[in-house]
């Protein structure tokens, strides 16, 4: 099992991308999701949510 810690606040949600590469979360009030490579735990992208606004959850389309 792999671990690593990439954020400072508590994960609020998780996804799986459907080829099972990579992982996109969120975490505490803050205004990014984060992009993860699933073997390594590298941070592949982060992603800004627009003007005051906060991102809860993460999820893929079916086709990635």
């Amino acid at each position: 099992m792999l671990v690593w810690k990439g954020h400072g606040a508590k994960v609020r949600s998780l996804a799986f991308a459907p080829d099972g590469r990579s992982i996109v979360t969120t975490a505490g009030n803050s205004k990014f999701a984060w992009q993860w490579e699933a073997s390594t735990g590298t941070l592949i992208r982060q992603f800004e949510a627009a003007p005051f606004s906060r991102t809860r959850t993460a999820a893929f389309f079916p086709d990635g």
